[in-house]
């Protein structure tokens, strides 16, 4: 059984987001990478399917205003061989689409 970890460090006016993939919690597998304007909150995994919650922080009086992709779910699609999508390296090609 595969456990997940979400990684959303944020890179300049943006966000990084992963998910990695562990058997053991020795090593870990990145699934997917995708950059967005706010960090994933929370995902789930049906099939080669995951589906992303975009989160923010909660807002203070005088804090930041929120993202406007805050509460956004994304569907992001691992395609292997997918209409015979390849990357360069033969990794998945990943899809990510406002779902």
């Amino acid at each position: 059984m595969l456990s997940y970890v979400l990684c959303t460090p944020p890179e300049g006016s943006s966000y990084e987001n992963s998910i990695y993939a562990t058997a053991d919690v020795q090593s870990f597998k990145c699934e997917v990478t995708f950059t967005a304007d706010t960090f994933a909150r929370s995902f789930v995994r049906v099939d080669d399917v995951f589906y992303v919650g975009l989160g923010c922080e909660r807002p203070g009086e005088n804090g930041p205003k929120p993202s406007t992709s805050t509460g956004d779910i994304l569907r992001v699609v691992l395609n292997r061989w997918s209409s015979g999508l390849q990357s360069d390296d033969g990794e998945s090609i990943l899809i990510v689409e406002f779902w």
